[in-house]
């Protein structure tokens, strides 16, 4: 949810309003008696606005009396609030940490299980190119007994120059 929350503050307000209205909504259990005193100094405002209008002095200063106690509810209910909910939210910290802590060795162990099976590959791409030059060996090895045979059949042929020896005759002629 915090990726989600990240998002919208980089300019997704859509996901951002859904983020913070899917959170509102799961914090309200423990928020509930705050929004109890809201509601209460409201309604006590709300009162007094009438009492003002309709001109009942003694009504309005009950009012704004009610106001203040309504206001005093709710700061007493937020201070105790953040007192009882202190060891739920060190308990959601450490739960949030160990989930971070699962998902990154999880991410660990999978990053290992790929570099496990790319050794893999490598080492039968190296055992496939090994087994290629040991049977290239085995054939060069018997190619020259045939091409012995074969040379022992046309001595008499004269063999030509190559490439090497072309260059130190041209060198030696010059």
């Amino acid at each position: 949810m915090a990726e989600v929350l990240a998002a919208g503050k980089r300019g997704a307000s859509d996901s951002h309003r859904y983020v913070v209205w899917l959170d509102s909504r799961q914090s309200l259990p423990y928020f509930s008696d705050d929004v109890q005193g809201c509601a209460l100094t409201c309604s006590a405002l709300v009162g007094a606005t009438r009492s003002i209008r309709a001109g009942n002095h003694d009504r309005t200063n009950q009012m704004f009396r009610n106001r203040i106690y309504a206001q005093g509810f709710t700061l007493a209910v937020i201070v105790a609030g953040s007192l009882y909910y202190k060891e739920d939210r060190k308990k959601r910290k450490t739960f949030d940490k160990k989930v971070a802590e699962k998902r990154a060795e999880e991410k660990r162990q999978a990053w290992i299980r790929e570099l496990e099976a790319r050794d893999r590959e490598d080492q039968e791409l190296k055992a496939k190119k090994e087994a290629a030059k040991r049977k290239a060996i085995a054939k060069a090895a018997a190619q020259p007994a045939a091409l012995q045979a074969g040379n022992a059949a046309g001595a008499d042929e004269k063999r030509r120059p190559g490439v090497l020896e072309a260059v130190k005759k041209m060198n030696k002629d010059t």
